[in-house]
């Protein structure tokens, strides 16, 4: 498809953004730095999240020229040498942040597979993280996010689901544990 990217699709992309591996990764770096810790982290994230998209949209506005990336605004501001140093920041940090998740769906699935096949099938991390990265390879091909509307659909289906099964799996072990 070429063209911008709907509203429908960006809706579930986002949604899967927000409820994705962050919302997974929160509670034990909660548990690595405390609760005060991780609420003054998140505030000044958030903060400063907030400041540099207002240093960007002033930085625009103040060029007043067409300016569609972050590429672009670089470029703008520095030169040439602004969207290099731009490009190369921006590649650096998703790499970082693929690398990141694939360790993460690894140790995730390998701790799932070990739990299910009660400790025999343990210490495949590496495995799962070639599948899943083999699998992600195609996607990071994509050139428009109109083709991971779909897949952010099913998946924010399969965190539903999950969800809901955890929620009725803790239910009843609450209630087994009251009644004995």
């Amino acid at each position: 498809m070429v063209g911008p990217v709907g509203t429908f699709q960006t809706c579930f992309n986002m949604l899967k953004i927000f409820l994705g591996i962050g919302i997974l990764a929160t509670p034990e770096t909660f548990k690595k730095i405390g609760l005060v810790g991780g609420v003054l982290g998140l505030i000044i994230i958030g903060l400063l999240n907030g400041y540099t998209m207002m240093l960007q949209i002033y930085a625009k506005i103040k060029l007043n020229k067409h300016v569609v990336s972050y590429s672009d605004l670089g470029e703008k501001v520095l030169g040439v040498s602004g969207r290099r140093i731009v490009d190369f920041c921006m590649v650096t940090s998703q790499v970082g942040f693929g690398i990141a998740y694939l360790l993460f769906v690894g140790n995730q699935i390998d701790q799932v597979v070990c739990f299910e096949s009660n400790l025999t099938k343990c210490g495949q991390k590496n495995l799962y993280i070639s599948v899943a990265g083999l699998f992600l390879m195609p996607v990071c091909w994509f050139r428009s996010m109109n083709y991971l509307a779909y897949v952010s659909i099913a998946s924010n289906i399969c965190l539903f689901l999950s969800c809901k099964f955890i929620i009725l799996k803790s239910f009843n072990y609450f209630f087994s544990v009251c009644n004995h």
